[in-house]
């Protein structure tokens, strides 16, 4: 499994935006 910093960074700002707004 290969993926790039940007590609991860955009994961984990995804994974917070919908941890904080509630919805997963």
């Amino acid at each position: 499994m290969s993926i790039s910093l940007q590609e991860g960074n955009q994961f984990w700002i995804w994974c917070y935006v919908k941890g904080d707004s509630g919805v997963i």
